[in-house]
């Protein structure tokens, strides 16, 4: 195990990766978990912030905040690849709907919305 620390571009690191821990004790929506996803990478993630709604379904492992045997758990059940497999590919399919585009989408859905009501408030 190495600790890179800060990477402009993390890429290379997530293409090496077999599954990308992490052990947050709070947490909001990490970059990290939508890049490992997008990557195709197996999250094994802490369940706080926004990581158990983003890994819901499959999309990735929670385990509980503070919990290093649960974390170790699951990391060792993930060993091999056929164990990773139906997640890396629910986390694919999630990672879509962070997309740019789709947050574009999102984005002018939401103000277009905004400025209809008001709009109509006047």
């Amino acid at each position: 195990m190495r600790f890179l620390g800060y990477l402009d571009d993390a890429r290379d690191v997530f293409a090496a990766a077999d599954v990308v821990a992490i052990p947050s004790l709070t947490e909001g929506l990490p970059l990290t978990a939508l890049e490992a996803m997008a990557a195709g990478r197996c999250v094994v993630a802490s369940a706080v912030g926004e990581l158990p709604e983003l890994l819901a379904g499959g999309a990735g492992v929670l385990v509980p905040a503070g919990d290093a045997a649960a974390l170790s758990d699951a990391l060792a059940a993930l060993r091999l690849a056929a164990a990773r497999e139906k997640v890396e590919q629910s986390a694919l399919e999630r990672a879509r709907g962070y997309g740019v585009a789709a947050m574009a989408g999102a984005y002018a859905s939401l103000y277009g919305r905004a400025l209809a009501g008001s709009r109509s408030s006047r």
